[in-house]
């Protein structure tokens, strides 16, 4: 073998070996790194949405300390910084994942360096801002809502919330709870979009998206509720929008 036909082996097997590292873009991911609902399109609420930037090593320790994430944005046909993390590595972690809210369309490149400056992961992502399910959007923002009253309570009986609370218990109701608001005059939305979050173990901010809830209302209703059921304990977090996707009220759950 000429030294030309080696050069050109070597140099396949190092840009082969050099990508067997994963990049994902997905919604979730399984408790040993795997993606969940993979994605190179995204489409966003006008408040923005999350979406987990997974790193995989292939079941091998990440042989760094420090993993920096860098996100650039297409402007002006070629791609300049945007934004950038930092993650901490464990000795023992093979996978890690950054829960990023992505507020603006357009097309990023995003990456993952390690400590010595190395590019060791990346891949385009193209965002999009998707078009609201309800076309007759209320113009009432945030402020119209300021004396909202939001909390959970065990029933609501005669347009009342009953044994008001902060806590739910699986075993009691199988998780049953609900959730009342009273604006004391019309909400002026006919969907109420609920974002429900839970906070990771030892973590201080409610980061892990659960799910959307929608539920249609008439328009004129000073008050509403909802029921809700949840399937595991833990710390939860609630925030309500109308229709055009401004926040009404945020409340909190302890769920035993």
């Amino acid at each position: 073998m000429n030294v030309r036909k080696l050069a050109l082996l070597l140099l396949t097997v190092f840009v082969s070996s050099g990508f067997s590292q994963s990049i994902y873009f997905c919604t979730g991911h399984t408790e040993d790194g795997n993606p969940i609902n993979s994605v190179k399109h995204l489409k966003i609420k006008p408040s923005g949405s999350y979406l987990f930037i997974l790193f995989n090593n292939d079941g091998r320790k990440i042989k760094t300390q420090l993993l920096y994430l860098f996100i650039d944005k297409k402007t002006d046909g070629k791609f300049e910084p945007f934004d950038s993390k930092v993650l901490r590595i464990t000795n023992d972690q093979t996978w890690t994942a950054y829960n990023y809210k992505f507020t603006e369309p357009g097309k990023y490149s995003i990456y993952f360096l390690n400590s010595k400056q190395n590019k060791i992961a990346g891949d385009t992502l193209t965002v999009e801002l998707e078009e609201s399910p309800y076309p007759n959007r209320s113009n009432v923002t945030s402020d119209y809502y300021y004396n909202c009253e939001f909390v959970f309570c065990e029933i609501v009986l005669g347009g009342r919330p009953i044994r008001i609370t902060n806590r739910a218990y699986l075993k009691k109701n199988n998780g049953l709870i609900y959730a009342y608001l009273n604006n004391g005059a019309p909400l002026k939305t006919s969907v109420l979009i609920v974002d429900i979050w839970k906070k990771d173990k030892h973590a201080f901010k409610y980061d892990q998206f659960v799910e959307t809830k929608y539920y249609r209302i008439d328009p004129t209703w000073p008050d509403a509720y909802f029921k809700y059921t949840f399937k595991e304990p833990g710390e939860y977090k609630f925030s309500v929008y109308n229709e055009s996707e401004a926040l009404i009220k945020t409340n909190y759950i302890q769920v035993y």
